[in-house]
This record gives C-alpha cells, sequence and structure tokens, in this order.
C-alpha cells in the first residue's frame, strides 16, 4: 500500500504543477483576447467613424470657404455662368449630401462633447446659405448689376454678412477638426500600449511557466530520497530554463513513473516554449502540432497567435493607409504653396500695372482738365450759362479723378518699393507759412478758426523728407477742415513728445469735427476703408489718403497715433524721429507702427524697408 499511496502522492504534485502551469497560460489567453477585442474594436471604430468624420468635416469647410468663393464671383463677376451653377450645385447637392454623411457619424461618436458644435454649424451654414441665395436672387439679370442700388445692396451684404460669417463658421469647423484629430492621436496612442501590453503578455506566459515549474521543482526535491537525486538535477536545470536530456533507464516504480514524467515534461516545454520564443519574436506563421486532443496550453497559444496575426496584419493596412494621407496633405501644402507664390506674382503684377496705368491716365487727363478751365473762362463769351455749368462739371469731376489718380499712384509705388525719402534741412516757419495760406482761405470760407502752434522747445530746424512731410500734413488738415461744421476749430501744433525714449518730434492735427468711432478707428487706415460709409457720399473722398499717410510716416521710421471720440473731434498725432537713423514708435490704442507698415505690404515688398535704411545711409 505504501508505494501506491506515494505514487498518487507524486502523480497530485505533478498535477497540481500542470494545472498551475495551465491555468496561468489559460489567464494569459484570455487577457491577450480580451486585449485583442478591444483593440480590434478601437481600429474598427478609428477607420469606420473618426477618420471619415475628420474628412467629411474637412469636405464641410471646403464647401463653405468654395461657396464663399462662389457668391463673391457672382457680385464681382456677372458673366461667370459656371460658378453660378457650381454654387447652385453646392446649395442642392454637395451640401446634402456631405451633411447626411456627418449626421451618420455623429450618432456613433462616443465623445458628444462636438455633438452640439456641429448641429450649431449645420444651423449657421442653412443661414448662411439662405443669405447667399437671397444675394443671388437679387442679382440674376445683368441689368441688376447695372443697378447701382441693387449692386451696392449685394456688396454690403457680402461684406458686412457673408463673408464675415463664412470665416466665423471656418473657424468653428476647424476647431472640431483640430478636437477630432486629438482624439485619433489619443486612440493611435491608446494602440499602441495595446500592442506592446500583448508582447509582454506573451513574454510573461514563458516567465510564468518558468517560476512556477523552478517553485515546484525545489518543492518536489526537497521531499525525495536519494535515488531520485538525478531527477532532482534535471528538474532544477528546468527550474533554470535549461532543456536536460534524461539519460536515467526507466523503470516500472514511482522512480521510473517520475522519470517518463520529467521526460516528456522536457520535450513538451520544449516544443510550447520554441513556439512562444516564436511568437515573441513576431513570427506568427510558426507551426505548432497540439501535445494532445485536450492540449490547453497549446490551443491557448495557437488562438494568441492567430490574434497577434491578425492584429499585425490590420495595423501594418492601417499604417499603410496612414502613409497614403500623410502623401496627400504632402501634396496638397505643396499645392498651396505653389497657388501663394502664383498670389505674389499676381500681387506684384497688380501693383506695376497701376503704378503704370496711373501714369499713363494723367497726361489725357491733365488735357482735359487744361481745356475745361480755358472753357470754364469763357473768354469769347461764347457758351450760354447751362454750357458753362457743364464746363465746370467736366472740370471738377477731373479734378477729383485726378486726385484719385495720384492716390492709386502713392499707394501702388509704396507698395511696390519705389518710394524714396529724401532727407534735407526743413525750415518749421517757412512749412508753417506755406501750410497756412495753402489753408486759410478755406478755414474763412467754412468760417472755422485756424491756428498753427509751435512749442519753445521744438526745433527751428529738423531733418526729414519735406515732400512727404508736407504731403501727409496737407492730407489730415484736409480731413480735419471737410469733417469740421461752421465755427469749428482746426488746429496744427509742432512740440516735442514726452513720452517716448529716444526723443521724438510731435506733430499734432486736432480738430472739433464729428469724431470717429471707437471700433471704427483702426480700419480707416486700410486702403478704400472710411469710419461709415454715407460719409463717401456726404463728404467725397476714396479712403486712399490716411493709409498713404500711415504707410509714408512709416517710411520716415515714424508712427500715426489717433485720439478720437464720436461727436467730440478726432487728433492724429505724427511722431518722427530726431535722428531719421532711429525708430520713434508709440505702443497704444490706434498705434500705426513702421512695422505695421511693412507687415501690411504685398509679399515681396519686404526689401523696401533695406533699401530706405541704404538710402538713409547715403
Amino acid at each position: 500500500m505504501q508505494p501506491d499511496k506515494d505514487q498518487r502522492k507524486v502523480d497530485i504534485e505533478i498535477y497540481l504543477v500542470f494545472i498551475a502551469l495551465i491555468g496561468i497560460s489559460v489567464f494569459n489567453a484570455i487577457y491577450c483576447s480580451v486585449k485583442i477585442e478591444k483593440y480590434q474594436e478601437i481600429t474598427t471604430h478609428v477607420i469606420a467613424v473618426e477618420t471619415p468624420t475628420i474628412e467629411a468635416l474637412g469636405q464641410l469647410n471646403e464647401l463653405v470657404t468654395r461657396s464663399k468663393m462662389y457668391t463673391t464671383n457672382w457680385v464681382y463677376l456677372p458673366y461667370n455662368s459656371e460658378d453660378k451653377q457650381r454654387l447652385k450645385e453646392l446649395h442642392g447637392v454637395d451640401y446634402p449630401r456631405v451633411k447626411a454623411d456627418l449626421l451618420k457619424l455623429m450618432s456613433q461618436w462616443e465623445d458628444l462633447d462636438n455633438y452640439p458644435k456641429l448641429s450649431r454649424s449645420f444651423f449657421r451654414i442653412a443661414a448662411l446659405f439662405r443669405s447667399e441665395s437671397n444675394l443671388t436672387n437679387t442679382l440674376t439679370t445683368f441689368s441688376d448689376y447695372e443697378d447701382p442700388m441693387k449692386k451696392f445692396e449685394a456688396e454690403e451684404m457680402l461684406e458686412g454678412d457673408i463673408l464675415p460669417e463664412a470665416v466665423e463658421i471656418s473657424k468653428e469647423l476647424n476647431g472640431m477638426i483640430v478636437s477630432k484629430r486629438q482624439e485619433l492621436e489619443e486612440l493611435h496612442s491608446l494602440m499602441k500600449v495595446s500592442y506592446r501590453n500583448l508582447i509582454w503578455s506573451v513574454l510573461a506566459v514563458a516567465m510564468s511557466i518558468v517560476m512556477v515549474v523552478l517553485m515546484s521543482a525545489f518543492y518536489l526535491s526537497h521531499f525525495m530520497i536519494l535515488p531520485v537525486m538525478k531527477l532532482r538535477e534535471y528538474i532544477q536545470q528546468l527550474g533554470r530554463g535549461e532543456i536536460p536530456s534524461v539519460s536515467l533507464q526507466i523503470k516500472n516504480n514511482v522512480v521510473g513513473q517520475m522519470t517518463e514524467a520529467v521526460i516528456s515534461l522536457t520535450e513538451n516545454f520544449k516544443t510550447t516554449a520554441h513556439f512562444a520564443y516564436e511568437i515573441g519574436e513576431g513570427k506568427f506563421n510558426a507551426q505548432y502540432t497540439r501535445l494532445g486532443e485536450h492540449d490547453e496550453l497549446g490551443n491557448a497559444l495557437i488562438q494568441m497567435r492567430d490574434k497577434l496575426k491578425r492584429a499585425q496584419y490590420e495595423l501594418t493596412e492601417y499604417m499603410e493607409q496612414l502613409q497614403l494621407q500623410n502623401d496627400i496633405l504632402h501634396q496638397a501644402r505643396q499645392e498651396l504653396f505653389d497657388k501663394a507664390r502664383e498670389l505674389e506674382l499676381a500681387n506684384k503684377y497688380k501693383s506695376e500695372f497701376l503704378a503704370n496705368m496711373s501714369h499713363e491716365l494723367r497726361t489725357p487727363l491733365n488735357s482735359i482738365l487744361v481745356l475745361a478751365t480755358i472753357l470754364c473762362e469763357n473768354r469769347q463769351m461764347g457758351l450760354d450759362a447751362k454750357e458753362l455749368e457743364y464746363a465746370q462739371i467736366i472740370r471738377r469731376s477731373g479734378n477729383d479723378l485726378l486726385l484719385l489718380i495720384n492716390d492709386i499712384l502713392d499707394l501702388s509705388k509704396i507698395e511696390a518699393g519705389r518710394i524714396d525719402i529724401v532727407y534735407e534741412q526743413v525750415r518749421i516757419d517757412e512749412m508753417k507759412q506755406e501750410i497756412f495760406a495753402m489753408f486759410d482761405e478755406v478755414a474763412k470760407t467754412k468760417h472755422i478758426n485756424f491756428g498753427i502752434e509751435r512749442s519753445g522747445n521744438f526745433p527751428e530746424v529738423i531733418t526729414t523728407d519735406r515732400l512727404r512731410l508736407s504731403q501727409v500734413i496737407r492730407n489730415l488738415l484736409s480731413n480735419a477742415f471737410k469733417f469740421t461744421e461752421t465755427k469749428g476749430e482746426v488746429t496744427l501744433r509742432f512740440k516735442m513728445s514726452n513720452s517716448m525714449q529716444p526723443q521724438c518730434l510731435e506733430i499734432s492735427v486736432q480738430d472739433t469735427g464729428i469724431g470717429i468711432p471707437e471700433e471704427k478707428q483702426m480700419i480707416i487706415f486700410e486702403a478704400f476703408q472710411q469710419a461709415d460709409g454715407s460719409i463717401s457720399r456726404k463728404y467725397g473722398g476714396t479712403g486712399l489718403g490716411l493709409s498713404i499717410s500711415k504707410m509714408l510716416v512709416g517710411l520716415m521710421n515714424g508712427s500715426l497715433n489717433l485720439e478720437s471720440k464720436e461727436g467730440q473731434g478726432s487728433t492724429f498725432y505724427i511722431y518722427l524721429p530726431v535722428k531719421p537713423d532711429t525708430l520713434c514708435v508709440k505702443s497704444g490704442k490706434g498705434e500705426h507702427s513702421t512695422q505695421d507698415v511693412f507687415k501690411n505690404l504685398p509679399a515681396g515688398k519686404e526689401d523696401t524697408r533695406e533699401k530706405q535704411k541704404a538710402h538713409q545711409k547715403k
């Protein structure tokens, strides 16, 4: 009875060891299966939801941009029937299709933070498209384009409502795209972590098996008798991760049974360990013959191998898709760069065209003005009152057109980098006399109190470009008299600035006119911009004077500043350096510095600043 009892004891201990090994392997296999299933869910969600969502949002953003462009072409290019048809197709076909795709994808979003944002964007886009439809309905025939009121209303609706709203919608869509891309990056990171965990799980199986065998071998060797010391050595070798070659004779006893068990264990361990190592090295095509019908460890390893193989294939396929998308994005960036270069070249041609055409227009216009002046003099009294009135209208209109051409010429010269600042010694008293003589009659005619003041510490002679400084002061005074009503005041002051380092010259033009609203004080320095669209109707003007003045002051290393309150008048400050080779920039609200001038110049004109510095050194 004793041998049978010992045999049952050894069998039980060996069975416990195998049960522990199988338990660890099965646990790891289940853990890996759960991880792989989660990884597959994430991959499916990325491919089916996240990536199409980003693409659809990009298409929606592109539709908004294209609708803005087509609507603009509808207003300014009446003969462009192709863009008009595209706008209709965009409203009726493209947008509903993209919207339907996004609505379908929205139902599968896990993060619902962007859900109300996209719904609000749909509402705003629908409102934008209604506005565009209303605008296009006002310009349906060529006679509508020839109607100034309809054309003006359409332009006002385009620039005041449609374009700003389209920009805001694009910003909102770009924000959602960025958010979705961040979610996609987080999912990518999660998939990478899951993949690393799977690799470590495979290695953990082998390590767990080694640890269990080591502990069980140590336990069994402690209770074995001397005849089984050799087997104890084999088991210790197994515990150290070695696979021994068993040379003991198999006897029909407990030791023989243990020997058979050790031999079987070593062979099976060798096969299983080899297969596990191959999986750990990424050899997912490795073959494995099951040890038996109920080889759970082998089945778990085979299942793990197959799932890792599928996961590797899916990951490789996904990485190829990402690489393809990266190639597409790189191509798109290159196309945008090429378009930017084309726009830069077109802008250069525009500036040169304006400069050349302004010169070409002035010659016949001067002839018209001379002839109109002769007709207005009516020296031979050959014109009746009506004809004389017509001649005066021709002369006034010609003068207005000449002023506009001169402004455009100055603006185009500055943008093309053709303005040279010529520094010379300027006597302030002489400039005061010239300016007073020029505007005294205007002040008397409008009954405006006009004065010129100079503080005691202001130098009598300054170094600057006399022509350009006089041009800026004349423009500011002309505006001051234009927008100041009868019995008002206009004052020109020369003094040293006390609030700037290095010390600068301060020339200010103050009036008690209509003033400028705070929200309009920045845009009036832009070309063809005025504080109120109705001003050009009541007071005249093109909106170029302040833009040119700002650029000229910047070229003289100075800055132009504004202080104004609506209904209380305005004060324009010109800050110029005492030494021409220094900068005189005053920071603050309404300030336009030298840096602003060159920042706003078209691409390709950045060397104007360097040319100016070289000229100053000469």
